[in-house]
């Protein structure tokens, strides 16, 4: 750009668009004071060319982020600049006790978020990346309903979420078309109020939580009956994930609280989860029978896929081995697996970890075959490719 006739100056305006597309949509908010410029807010300083474009390209500003190290005017130049098109808010970790950030400050945020009905009803996606419940403080009043409306909000993504008796903001009436849920690391100490308002018209449902069971004391991880019966309370439920340690399989290793209210429902018959089609996991299991406990509620599942990486975190072909342990070892149960596509995303075909998956599936096949069983082979694909017997 020093020269008197940069190259770059000679690009049209369609293709420097593309180039500005990439950046705005990859690029993480600053995470540093006070060199608070986000990606568009620097592209158009460099020219009064490119802040033409930036200035007068919605789809420039459309990833709209919450940060503490970003100036309010920022905010402002997102939600003015996207217009008219849906967008995307990000709320990004808030540091404490940092000497130049209060917390007060992501009030005044949301407040600018908030302020025009226009700008509301444009959010098509909000995500939380840290303390979820102290962020939905700030959307909601401490009356039983919000007093905000978000009638275009289709996916939710909360992380840290530990008190839901502000839960309410997800029910129908404040998010009437939200479609898909993702609880990361989300206590369940407070399960009892989890289950008040749930979203009925949700269809995705994902739970991740981190490699251990609790943090700082409180339980991540629920007993399957519990879970069962929490996911039961979304009735238009099609899809389920499931990364990291969620299900507890063995009472013992599950927080006192929670089986106490576990007891409390325990005169109820199992809970089957009917609606649920497709199901993806990513679950560190402790036996090969933990995962047959699972499929064993969900009667009218489809699409079975194990072993999908989560967050890179570790642990995750115990996933793959023990589902197929499982099946190796019970041929004689769950005759609905017949039907049902797996899918394994961990192994190469022919790695050692895919022989063990070819081995273990027709193992699974023999033993059924020995009982005289009527039974049709399974469609088994490794990493996108089919396996052949």
């Amino acid at each position: 750009m020093s020269t008197s006739d940069p190259p770059i100056s000679r690009l049209p305006d369609e293709l420097l668009i593309i180039i500005f597309g990439y950046l705005t949509t990859s690029s993480s908010p600053p995470d540093q004071f006070p060199f608070a410029l986000s990606v568009p807010m620097l592209l158009s300083h460099v020219s009064r060319r490119w802040r033409t474009i930036i200035s007068t390209t919605p789809s420039m500003w459309i990833k709209v982020p919450i940060s503490p190290f970003q100036p309010g005017h920022t905010l402002r130049s997102f939600l003015r600049h996207s217009l008219p098109l849906p967008i995307s808010v990000t709320v990004y970790p808030w540091p404490q006790g940092h000497p130049y950030i209060r917390f007060r400050t992501l009030a005044h945020q949301f407040e600018l978020l908030l302020r025009e009905e226009e700008d509301r009803e444009r959010i098509h996606d909000l995500r939380i990346e840290d303390s979820a419940n102290n962020v939905i403080g700030k959307l909601v009043d401490r009356h039983p309903r919000p007093r905000f409306h978000f009638p275009a909000l289709r996916h939710v993504s909360l992380c840290g979420a530990r008190d839901w008796r502000a839960s309410c903001f997800f029910d129908d009436g404040n998010a009437p078309v939200l479609k898909s849920l993702v609880l990361e690391n989300a206590t369940m100490n407070y399960v009892t109020n989890l289950l008040l308002h749930p979203p009925q018209r949700l269809t995705t449902l994902v739970w991740k939580c981190s490699s251990s069971s609790t943090i700082d004391g409180l339980w991540l991880s629920v007993p399957i009956e519990l879970f069962s019966h929490f996911v039961a309370s979304f009735p238009s439920l099609t899809a389920l994930e499931l990364h990291g340690p969620v299900v507890v399989t063995e009472d013992n290793q599950a927080d006192p609280t929670l089986l106490h209210y576990l007891r409390a429902i325990s005169h109820r018959t199992v809970t089957l989860l009917t609606e649920i089609k497709s199901l993806r996991i990513a679950h560190p299991f402790t036996l090969p029978t933990s995962p047959l406990e699972l499929f064993r509620r969900l009667p009218s599942l489809t699409h079975i896929i194990v072993g999908k990486r989560a967050e890179g975190r570790p642990g995750l072909a115990s996933s793959t081995l023990c589902v197929l342990r499982g099946l190796a070892g019970s041929p004689e149960i769950l005759p609905v697996l017949d039907q049902v596509l797996l899918e394994f995303t961990d192994a190469e075909l022919n790695s050692s970890l895919g022989e063990v998956i070819r081995d273990k599936v027709k193992t699974w096949l023999e033993g059924r075959d020995s009982m005289r069983a009527m039974v049709s082979v399974p469609i088994v694909m490794v990493n996108g490719t089919r396996v052949s017997w």
